[in-house]
């Protein structure tokens, strides 16, 4: 029981410690945790931008969804969202980490299911997660 209130107290520590990032790097300090996960965030969006989708909105749609870069979408598509009543989903927040938490657990699951494998992939699911929140510019909603 005691082991769970210590996991909150982290998480809760390294929630305030990506809040405290995001507000250091809007008051443009530089870091270089903040300089690798901004160049983190255009890989990300190149790599988008270079999927051979058959309309070039679809690879806008995709940026809007993973990284919360809405400035391909035409105001069309934006309306069409807000009007459904699904704008929150170009959102990033919580959803968003909770898909990529399951694609990468799943993808590392390989790995193996001993005691000390266990730990690795936690630490692997973790590390990825966090660097994805930075990618993306640590917001409020997704930490």
């Amino acid at each position: 029981m005691k082991q769970k209130y210590i996991f909150i107290i982290i998480l809760a520590f390294t929630a305030g410690w990506l809040c405290h990032i995001a507000a250091l790097e809007r008051l443009a300090f530089p870091s270089p945790l903040a300089g690798l996960a901004e160049l983190g965030g255009q890989k990300m969006q190149e790599a988008i931008d270079s999927l051979p989708f058959r309309d070039n909105s679809t690879n806008a749609l995709f940026k809007a969804l993973l990284t919360g870069n809405r400035s391909g979408l035409s105001q069309n598509c934006i309306d069409a969202f807000r009007l459904s009543g699904a704008s929150h989903i170009l959102a990033l927040s919580g959803l968003h980490i909770g898909i990529v938490y399951t694609i990468v657990k799943r993808t590392t699951s390989v790995l193996g299911r001993s005691p000390y494998m266990k730990i690795i992939r936690s630490i692997l699911n973790t590390g990825i997660c966090l660097f994805y929140v930075l990618c993306t510019g640590a917001g409020a909603s997704i930490v």
